[in-house]
């Protein structure tokens, strides 16, 4: 055999490793993975989960046999036979009570009137325009974030521990010498947690008028670190009897708050947590208990620096991820479409079919980029905006009223506010400054008030001092005041003011706050004034936390809620370059919850809700890899999905 004729039969390298890739290593892989899933199938106990184990194994076999399969590039696409890749077998949760982890994916379907009784302003995000305009039925889809912030909300209905409950979890504990075990049973700990938190608030209410202790605990970063050391401290032996007692508790806090106050100055910032332990270090705590002498007892937070928000074990692996605010609330963060608002607007309906009172006011970008009348309150110097604000309470009673009408007003509580929302023992909203750089008062502009407007700005001071309690001395519910607010519109922000005070210190309810598009109150308003003419990133307009109104929402004061929770998301659609993260506002970490789109299984159920609600119509898809062609594009993302859905549809129309 010539050397011509060996060469023309020896292989080349590229045909040996098509046949190594097509025929060989399909061989090797088949072995391995039925050999795992033989393994990982017998470990299971559930046969649910099993059961689950085998329809993906069946769904990714049929996807890889039809990428083997010979493509035809010159055949029209609608010349292909299409035969379906996967059939759901349920797309809808039937049960709204009862959702479990097997239910995650799946979309949840209310009455269609529910999606006007619970958002009677407008839905959140684009889901009008994107959804519901189109398939006339509310539905919204339980993704793995809105299962895991649900279940965190489902804690907070657990009764408040009392001593002789941690004396027989920790009898119990150490009776098996596992006692730190304690700090991570995920359903325990934010018990503890939240007991701990409502006794630092009560103790927390005599420094609601010293300036330094107000803000730094006007966020909940801060409170939730001392409550967590708190907690921590619980495996100490010699501090246990003393925080598990409510009222030797309460002791040990109030000397915490009074070497807090002492230590930290106006130059201290809440949000590091780091730097504001290292410069306390360490706090002396007397330990008094009847019949025996005082012990001293150290506290040493700087030892709590590096890591002061740990939770359990088990909630970092199976909840949210690096997740801490499951006793204040959490910032929904993500790319536009990543489902934010939709995160929001299921932990809105979760919360109103669990008779929970929502606070759900009008986003952020409504109440600072929307023109309306607007008067000055003198006195504070806030703004006033009494027709967003009678919009709200309409938009409230219409979605709570059946729960606040027969709620009692505390009357403790009542009546502090004036008409700007200022309460008696607070700071002053707008204090004077000094700016060092342009060398000029914060109150610079009143030196250029004309005799006829100083006239009008009396008349108006006049007018203005009047408080809700002079008109409505002694309210007997909730849902009277509301009525007042609504009928009365120059009292309508006072109305907000009293009836959040009375919702946050509320214990026969749970209370959930929502706010959209919350970047926004950290941006200029629309409203121009020379009164801030001389402050550049004012921009010469009204900031957001000089208007009365968003004042009441724009604080991420959840922590303040003795039963509740706050979430926030930003919006960025009308933002520079669609960009926004929470360190753009120096939000603390641990507070937010990421969303990144949806896995494909979800994104399976999602799509195929589409085709059943009329969203995806049929003769817009072109062949049977239309789903995995729509997640390739989107990566799962909503915004993405459906955008590209009303594309192909206006394309489909045209042809």
């Amino acid at each position: 055999m010539t050397n011509a004729q060996k060469k023309q039969k020896r292989p080349s390298n590229i045909d040996s490793f098509k046949t190594y890739i097509e025929q060989i290593l399909p061989d090797f892989e088949e072995v391995i993975e039925v050999r795992l899933l033989r393994e990982r199938y017998n470990a299971l106990d559930d046969p649910l989960l099993k059961r689950e184990l085998l329809l993906a194994y069946k769904r990714r076999q049929l996807t890889i046999s039809e990428l083997r399969k010979a493509r035809e590039p010159f055949r029209a696409p609608q010349e292909l036979e299409v035969t379906p890749f996967y059939e759901p077998e349920d797309v809808y949760i039937r049960d709204l009570y009862s959702v479990t982890e097997q239910d995650i994916g799946r979309v949840v379907e209310y009455p269609l009137n529910d999606v006007y009784k619970y958002f009677p302003l407008s839905p959140l995000g684009d889901y009008y325009h994107n959804q519901l305009k189109t398939s006339n039925r509310f539905c919204l889809q339980c993704t793995e974030e809105a299962f895991k912030l649900t279940n965190e909300m489902r804690k907070l209905n657990a009764d408040r521990l009392v001593e002789s409950d941690y004396q027989k979890v920790f009898a119990e504990a150490e009776s098996t010498q596992d006692s730190r075990q304690l700090l991570n049973d995920e359903e325990l700990y934010p018990r503890i947690f939240h007991d701990f938190a409502l006794t630092f608030l009560e103790r927390l209410a005599p420094y609601r008028k010293d300036v330094v202790m107000n803000r730094m605990f006007t966020d909940c970063y801060l409170f939730d670190a001392l409550v967590n050391v708190l907690v921590r401290e619980l495996v100490t032996k010699e501090l246990r009897p003393h925080l598990v007692n409510q009222e030797r508790r309460a002791k040990i806090i109030d000397q915490i708050l009074v070497q807090v106050q002492e230590k930290l100055g106006p130059e201290s910032n809440p949000q590091r947590i780091k730097e504001t332990f290292n410069t306390i270090e360490a706090l002396n705590i007397v330990l008094e208990e009847k019949g025996q002498e005082a012990q001293n007892y150290k506290l040493v937070l700087k030892k709590y620096a590096n890591n002061p928000r740990t939770v359990p074990a088990t909630m970092r692996e199976f909840g949210l991820k690096h997740f801490i605010g499951f006793n204040s609330g959490a910032i929904a963060s993500g790319i536009r479409g990543a489902g934010k608002s939709g995160l929001l607007m299921y932990a809105v309906m979760w919360a109103h079919k669990n008779n929970w009172i929502v606070i759900n006011p009008p986003d952020a970008y409504f109440l600072t980029q929307n023109r309306q009348k607007l008067r000055r309150h003198h006195d504070s110097g806030l703004y006033l905006e009494f027709g967003k604000a009678q919009a709200f309470l309409k938009a409230f009673k219409t979605s709570n009223y059946e729960l606040i009408k027969d709620i009692p007003v505390d009357m403790k509580l009542y009546g502090k506010y004036n008409l700007a929302g200022v309460h008696d023992e607070e700071p002053e909203p707008i204090p004077v400054t000094y700016d060092k750089v342009r060398r000029v008062w914060s109150n610079d502009w009143e030196r250029f008030i004309t005799p006829n407007e100083k006239l009008f700005m009396a008349e108006e001071r006049r007018q203005f001092n009047v408080r809700l309690r002079q008109k409505i001395p002694e309210p007997k519910t909730l849902g009277e005041i509301v009525d007042f607010g609504i009928k009365e519109e120059m009292f309508s922000i006072n109305v907000i003011y009293e009836l959040m005070e009375q919702l946050y210190n509320l214990e026969s309810h749970r209370v959930l706050v929502i706010v959209d598009n919350y970047n926004y109150f950290y941006l200029p308003t629309c409203y121009p004034s020379f009164r801030y003419a001389n402050q550049k990133d004012y921009d010469s307009k009204i900031p957001a936390h000089h208007l009365a109104l968003s004042r009441a929402f724009m604080k991420f004061d959840g922590h303040k809620i003795k039963n509740g929770l706050k979430l926030v998301a930003p919006g960025f659609k009308r933002m520079y370059k669609h960009k926004f993260t929470p360190n753009q506002i120096n939000f603390g970490k641990g507070y937010t919850i990421e969303l990144n789109g949806l896995p494909f299984d979800d994104y399976i159920l999602f799509t195929e809700h589409l085709k059943q609600a009329g969203i995806w119509q049929e003769g817009q898809q072109t062949n049977i890899s239309a789903t995995e062609q729509k997640f390739l594009e989107s990566q799962g993302n909503f915004h993405e999905t459906l955008n590209g859905i009303m594309f192909s549809a206006r394309l489909y129309e045209t042809a």
